[in-house]
């Protein structure tokens, strides 16, 4: 049943009807708390709610109505148990994005919202021996080797830069791309970047833009 079919329903129901189901509704609510579905019934109120979809107005009302609340599970670690889960019924399945290309205003957004945060943030070692476990095994197949490899045929890696001396922005050489610049000039390479795309003035004394 969609949303417009169940709202057309209930405005057949007599108000004092709707009352006194309203009430049978808040009493049900209240002798419900703290007991647990079975799980035939969880699957029925999934199956249930499988191919509803809220209008553009619905969704705004939800996201207004959400705004300034404290989300239930912040600061709270899933469970190894419930990551397993959510592993297991994400295998096989695509992203929601895939093959979706950002709007420039998305873009945009993006970009404004990592403005300011640190770069270059040490793993515990903790995290890194997870990421490296996690990783351990892991073979390509062939047919994902091959697509590695057509993706990357006749790619330049990176962009030619200009390199100027800063403050005086004295011309000094191009570079094939960044990461050899860095290389040759001993200097981080995430601050250079920075440089090319106007988010900082210079680093380690020098300054960087994409060759046209």
């Amino acid at each position: 049943m969609t949303p417009e079919e169940l709202q057309k329903m209930l405005d057949k129901i007599p108000q004092k009807k709707f009352a006194k189901l309203s009430d049978k509704r808040l009493e049900y609510i209240e002798t419900s708390k703290g007991k647990k579905l079975s799980e035939i019934t969880k699957k029925r109120v999934s199956e249930s709610k499988k191919g509803i979809k809220f209008n553009e107005n619905h969704i705004k009302k939800l996201s207004e109505s959400h705004k300034g609340q404290i989300a239930y599970n912040k600061g709270k670690p899933f469970s190894e148990e419930s990551r397993k889960k959510m592993s297991e019924s994400h295998k096989g399945k695509p992203p929601h994005n895939k093959g979706k290309k950002m709007s420039e205003e998305q873009r945009l957004k993006l970009s404004k919202s990592h403005m300011g945060q640190k770069k270059g943030i040490k793993l515990s070692d903790e995290i890194r021996k997870k990421m490296s476990d996690s990783q351990k095994g892991k073979k390509h197949s062939e047919e994902t080797k091959l697509k590695i490899g057509n993706f990357h045929k006749g790619r330049t890696h990176g962009k030619p830069v200009e390199c100027y001396k800063y403050p005086s922005m004295e011309y000094i050489c191009d570079f094939t791309n960044l990461t050899i610049a860095c290389n040759e000039l001993k200097i981080n390479r995430d601050g250079a970047q920075m440089t090319c795309t106007g988010m900082r003035k210079h680093t380690g004394g020098y300054t960087f833009k994409y060759k046209n």
